[in-house]
């Protein structure tokens, strides 16, 4: 009874963690902190493209050599990465504004820290009695990632997150039978998001499986997921 009294707090102390996350992303995205730098135009500009005129498009595109390779269309259509990310945050906007952009990342960030705060409880909870120093590593964990995707300035790299999350869920909970469905599935949504991501996840599911079942098997269960 007291051992289970103090994994339900150690769950809270969790819980309160990641909704602490939340509330402090949600501040950032209404002062608009930090400032989207690096290349992270070319993924928020379409998002806000889509919102004010209906079109995936980004006007701001510097390198209008590279831009008419790309789309020669002359429309400055998003056509140079995987759609799914402007995608979902148009998705997840209430309105038009670049504050509406900003929420919307915010609030994709913290299913991020909520998804991870679980796979990664889960997997300390694996190892045996979830110790303090555990927690703590767990804790420490969250707060690197929390603080990588405050850093990230609005990249796919957010939504790709969210994906090897799940991932691991999967690993740890899935049906041995038939999660090969599932990571299909987050592997196709990891590829609509970043085509680079896409790949790696691809190989780290190939080894996975190589790891698990004998080459027949690993093989028809790749090819079923791929």
């Amino acid at each position: 009874m007291k051992r289970s009294a103090g994994m339900d707090f150690k769950k809270l102390v969790v819980a309160v963690f990641v909704l602490a996350c939340a509330v402090l992303l949600v501040l950032f995205a209404l002062l608009a902190y930090p400032v989207p730098g690096g290349d992270s135009g070319f993924f928020l500009v379409p998002a806000l493209q889509l919102a004010n005129a209906g079109v995936l498009t980004n006007p701001l595109f510097i390198n209008e050599q590279a831009m008419r390779i790309i789309d020669p269309s002359g429309q400055k259509r998003f056509l140079f990465n995987p759609p799914l990310y402007p995608l979902l945050l148009n998705h997840g906007m209430i309105g038009a504004s670049p504050w509406d952009i900003f929420l919307s990342i915010a609030i994709l960030s913290s299913l991020v820290i909520g998804a991870s705060a679980l796979a990664l409880y889960r997997m300390a909870a694996r190892v045996g009695s979830l110790t303090w120093p555990a927690l703590s590593a767990v804790l420490l964990a969250l707060l690197a990632l929390a603080s990588g995707l405050v850093g990230s300035s609005g990249r796919p790299e957010i939504l790709a997150s969210l994906w090897v999350a799940l991932g691991i869920l999967v690993f740890l909970h899935g049906n041995r039978r038939h999660d090969w469905i599932l990571f299909g599935f987050l592997g196709g949504l990891m590829l609509s998001t970043h085509l680079v991501s896409g790949i790696l996840a691809l190989l780290v599911l190939g080894a996975l499986f190589a790891a698990r079942y004998q080459p027949r098997e690993t093989l028809a269960r790749f090819s079923g997921a791929a």
